[in-house]
């Protein structure tokens, strides 16, 4: 039998999968309430779990606790709602009040089917892993909401982002009336966020930056960032005067997104790493805030020029990437270089090489006081100069110098001379 029809009076039996398509179709399986996790307890609530039997048949099972379970939140773990495999594939299985087909478990690591997450747990802390039900968004990008006019100058409030490291959200403003933003071509405004959450160790981790796409008046003014702990966020937007609605798009990589969309709320002025502006961007990737321009990066997060920490945005010029690149290549890999020195003489950028590596060394001159040398470091500072080859030179070469290096750094110095090296890092 290929064609079906359910749901209907008469002699034909429905299916489970049947009477839970609409479901499946539009909401996402989550919390519908309660079912936080406290210290040593899961308070009642009830939720929606996706599932899928062996014959890979999806059913929305819809699970209830209904009085405060007992659970241990010490240690480190996860706790979720599991419906059983076996009650899904053999019906005959189920009791009658639908008990024992669903339990909150405490498990070391996560089921790969059939479960929500309620919260994880490391080291005795809690945190909050419960997605709540939403409308599913089947082929739209972003979700739509309508953010309403003011008609003067106000804060509204967007609502709560939760994510961790690396989560992302945006928001697109679509202007309405007198703006003309859905057609482009006319010049009307749209106006975009993008923030994303960054490295934990920092203390002030959200970054990132607002602009116009299209020409026109700003719909907003400022984007404002209120910090509630360490994934989670409030975000605000200060409108220009306007009564008209906006569309507001939104799109996220993070835990959930909880929308507001507030008006007239109150926002205390920034300060330091709990309330501060996600600044606006100009056209010039580098005239984002006040930029503090790296000489030398030490880590990937300096590469970000919207990372903020430690004060202030932070960029690196193309010739300072270049070298930390250099420094921090790929074990195995090979990296030829050369530089030119003159009779002051000098040293080349820094490579490190921590498996260790043969390091060749040619020097080309026509002076008697030629010379070349490869130095070594194991702090990238204090250095020492460990060959040197090229003194008294004559015929404007000299033959080449290897050597090995140790998992260290390494570096070539130069007196009236050109050096070229290679530099094979062991793998």
């Amino acid at each position: 039998m290929a064609q079906i029809t359910s749901l209907l009076n008469g002699e034909n039996i429905n299916q489970d999968h049947q009477i839970t398509a609409l479901a499946r179709a539009t909401i996402t399986p989550g919390v519908i309430s309660g079912l936080e996790v406290k210290d040593g307890k899961v308070l009642p609530g009830e939720a929606f779990v996706l599932c899928t039997r062996s014959n890979g048949e999806q059913i929305m099972v819809h699970f209830q606790n209904t009085t405060e379970l007992v659970i241990d939140t010490t240690g480190t773990a996860h706790i979720v709602v599991e419906i059983a495999q076996e009650n899904l594939d053999n019906g005959a299985l189920n009791a009658e009040d639908g008990s024992n087909i669903g339990q909150i478990k405490r498990v070391s690591a996560l089921p790969t089917k059939n479960f929500i997450a309620l919260a994880s747990i490391t080291n005795g802390a809690i945190t909050d892993r419960r997605d709540k039900i939403e409308q599913k968004e089947t082929v739209e990008q972003y979700k739509n909401f309508t953010l309403k006019g003011t008609g003067a100058r106000a804060w509204t409030k967007l609502g709560t982002f939760e994510g961790g490291e690396g989560s992302r959200i945006n928001f697109r403003f679509l202007g309405g009336a007198g703006f003309g933003a859905n057609d482009a071509n006319a010049g009307g405004v749209v106006m975009e966020a993008i923030l994303t959450i960054g490295n934990g160790q920092h203390t002030r981790n959200f970054s990132g930056f607002f602009t116009k796409i299209f020409g026109g008046s700003n719909i907003f003014t400022e984007l404002r960032v209120f910090r509630n702990s360490v994934n989670s966020w409030d975000i605000a937007v200060l409108h220009e005067s306007f009564a008209h609605k906006t569309i507001v798009q939104v799109a996220h990589s993070g835990e959930r997104f909880i929308p507001s969309f507030e008006n007239y709320i109150n926002t205390p002025n920034p300060s330091g790493d709990t309330i501060y502006n996600i600044t606006e961007y100009k056209g010039n990737a580098m005239d984002i805030g006040g930029l503090q321009e790296i000489q030398e990066p030490t880590n990937i997060y300096d590469f970000f020029p919207l990372k903020e920490f430690g004060g202030g945005n932070k960029k690196v010029t193309l010739e300072n990437l270049r070298k930390w690149i250099f420094k921090s290549m790929y074990a195995g890999t090979t990296v030829n270089g050369n530089q030119s020195f003159n009779s002051w003489g000098g040293e080349s950028a820094s490579f490190a090489v921590p498996k260790g590596a043969l390091v060749t060394l040619n020097v080309f001159g026509s002076d008697t006081s030629t010379s070349g040398g490869i130095q070594f470091s194991t702090n990238n500072a204090n250095w020492d100069p460990r060959a040197s080859i090229g003194i008294g030179v004559t015929n404007y070469h000299t033959p080449s110098i290897t050597i090995t290096v140790p998992p260290w750094f390494v570096r070539f110095s130069g007196y009236n001379a050109k050096l070229y090296w290679t530099i094979q890092q062991f793998s």
